[in-house]
């Protein structure tokens, strides 16, 4: 929020957080479950070397140190009571904030944006959303890109329909592309495909000979056409409050990161001493 506000005032940002699970995006969500399964044990197995480093005064390297603390970040979950707090501290400082129904991104591809509105994602998914024009998207540095898409349009000699089709064939949050059908590939077929209807024309791409020979699982890409046409989406049958909750909370990665980070400097600082040492002594016989 201190970021963003940065660059706008809250009396013209609004805030959405993700609400309950979709069914249009369970496929898509039962996959990075599984990733963040295999990263939470990588972590775990991680931490608990690193910890038994420093137990024997060994020191963790920076690369060891660092990739700990990107998984950290990247099977980081926000659990209820977060959101909560978060919706909470947002009203107190002046923001509008929106907890939506479904998916974030899908309800603000709903809305009725102007030319100069933007976006704030890291979510490319956001700019095949006929309604959005601009994405400010965050980096690592800490700076914004912006993303026009009059400038891609432009670039690439393309229509918002062709555009939005193109990210639906492409490989998005909701279903995969034919393999092989890149969306540098899918660009240049797309505008080749006349037609202002997005229907219509991923139609006609799924007809062209070069694609349906390597659709073997005879994609028709059903879902995605109709989050990016008509946003609707239906929720998971599960309320989001009877999930699991999340075995590592902030805290705890919190607490053993800060730890580490403690115990690591403590130990480089025991050695440069003892090295210290070592060299006034040699200097001494000698």
């Amino acid at each position: 929020m201190k970021k963003i506000g940065e660059i706008y005032s809250t009396n013209c940002t609004v805030l959405y957080l993700d609400g309950a699970r979709t069914n249009e995006k369970q496929a898509t969500t039962a996959r990075r479950l599984q990733v963040r399964e295999k990263d939470l044990k990588t972590l775990g197995s991680l931490f608990r070397l690193a910890e038994e480093k420093i137990t024997h005064g060994r020191t963790i390297s920076s690369s060891q140190f660092s990739t700990i603390a990107r998984l950290s970040r990247r099977t980081f979950r926000f659990t209820e009571d977060m959101k909560n707090l978060l919706i909470a501290t947002a009203e107190t400082e002046g923001w509008k904030i929106i907890r939506c129904v479904g998916e974030a991104d899908v309800h603000i591809g709903s809305l009725d944006l102007n030319e100069n509105a933007a976006v704030i994602s890291g979510d490319s998914d956001l700019l095949f959303y006929p309604k959005v024009s601009n994405l400010l998207r965050p980096m690592k540095d800490g700076s914004f890109h912006l993303y026009q898409k009059s400038d891609i349009l432009a670039t690439l000699r393309l229509s918002i329909p062709q555009w939005t089709s193109v990210g639906i064939v492409s490989g998005n949050d909701y279903e995969d592309n034919v393999r092989g059908f890149g969306i540098w590939t899918n660009c240049k077929l797309i505008k080749d495909i006349s037609g202002t209807e997005i229907t219509d024309i991923v139609t006609k791409y799924l007809q062209l000979e070069s694609v349906s020979e390597k659709n073997e699982t005879k994609i028709t890409f059903s879902i995605a056409m109709q989050i990016f046409t008509s946003q609707k989406q239906t929720l998971v049958d599960q309320p989001l409050s009877l999930q699991n909750p999340d075995p590592l909370n902030e805290m705890t990665y919190k607490s053993r990161l800060v730890k580490l980070n403690q115990s690591a400097r403590l130990n480089k600082k025991a050695i440069k001493a003892q090295k210290g040492y070592e060299n006034a002594k040699s200097v001494n016989v000698k």
